[in-house]
């Protein structure tokens, strides 16, 4: 939750008189979002092994296209029969060779073995002359590198057959973690230690921050419970976030920290878990919802829930939020 602040937007404060009733259902909305998808299943989306055979052929079509020096560093002599040994002998370890000589190797093979390439001959790429074959070759020499690009990120050994279910429960480890403290952590068993990292002894308006020691943004449900649980001095009326979160014990500092019991019940304020899965798209899309609720100030930090002035303290005259400083 910590890099949160490094990657939402800002918009105009919403900071009034007080703070009033439910000013941060918004917030809740967009945190309960991360608290239901760390209870729910990650979508197991395929994932597949690299095609060689479409890569190379994207650099035998690049080779192709190339201008004569270059096809020529490959070859032993201008018959063009036989290809050099190395990238050193080649002459081409600082030209990119050092990393990708054996597909490059290949493709002046190929052409050498099979002028006749069927496929190849379907690209139209034997038939390109002058400036045409330049153009076309400078097109496809920067598709060809995002290809070599994208196959060096692939892992080397083929992937498992449950590669994507691995995926899967890792994913769902870190959204536990994310949301609760711990990749084992759920609502039965959360403490203010998993929610807080540590417990939260200081004021709420050094917790509910970022720097130096604050512990709001340790996990989805401690930031819930800066924007959600009200203070003990100048309550908001019918709570924050909503009517459920009025009426428990005021958070101000050490002597009055929420417990566990106090932290499951904002947890709980979010619904049952559901039958939907979590997808990409789902998770983007909460990222960027919570993105929008970020406010700035004119004390040069942000915020995630409403600030009127000075501190998060929880009282409806200074602030019920999380303080991102800079």
């Amino acid at each position: 939750m910590a890099a949160i602040a490094f990657i939402l937007t800002l918009r105009v404060d919403k900071a009034a008189g007080n703070v009033a009733a439910a000013n941060n259902k918004g917030e809740h909305a967009a945190l309960c979002e991360f608290i239901t998808m760390a209870q729910q299943e990650v979508a197991a989306t395929h994932l597949e092994n690299l095609d060689m055979e479409a890569y190379r052929r994207v650099q035998l079509l690049n080779f192709t296209l190339s201008d004569d020096d270059w096809i020529n560093k490959f070859y032993t002599d201008k018959t063009r029969k036989t290809t050099k040994g190395s990238s050193a002998e080649a002459g081409l370890d600082d030209k990119g060779g050092n990393l990708h000589w054996d597909d490059w190797k290949w493709a002046a093979k190929r052409l050498t073995e099979q002028p006749e390439d069927t496929k190849l001959k379907e690209t139209g790429a034997m038939q390109l002359f002058g400036l045409a074959k330049k153009m076309t070759g400078v097109a496809i020499k920067g598709i060809a590198a995002k290809a070599a690009k994208l196959k060096d990120s692939f892992p080397e050994e083929a992937l498992p057959a449950d590669a994507s279910k691995q995926a899967a429960t890792e994913t769902a480890k870190k959204l536990r973690d994310a949301a609760f403290g711990g990749v084992d952590t759920a609502l039965s068993t959360l403490t203010q230690a998993t929610t807080f990292g540590g417990t939260p002894a200081n004021n709420r308006d050094v917790e509910c921050k970022t720097q130096p020691q604050g512990k709001g943004t340790h996990t989805t449900l401690a930031a819930l419970a800066c924007i959600c649980l009200q203070g003990n001095t100048n309550t908001v009326t019918n709570g924050m976030c909503n009517k459920a979160m009025e009426g428990q014990t005021g958070w101000n500092g050490n002597s009055n920290k929420p417990t566990a019991a106090n932290l499951v019940k904002p947890a709980k304020s979010c619904g049952g878990a559901g039958k939907q899965k979590v997808t990409a798209a789902r998770l983007l899309a909460a990222i960027t919802s919570l993105r929008t609720l970020i406010t700035g100030h004119d004390t040069g930090n942000l915020y995630l829930g409403t600030f009127i002035n000075g501190v998060c303290s929880g009282s409806s005259n200074s602030g019920v939020c999380i303080e991102f400083t800079k």
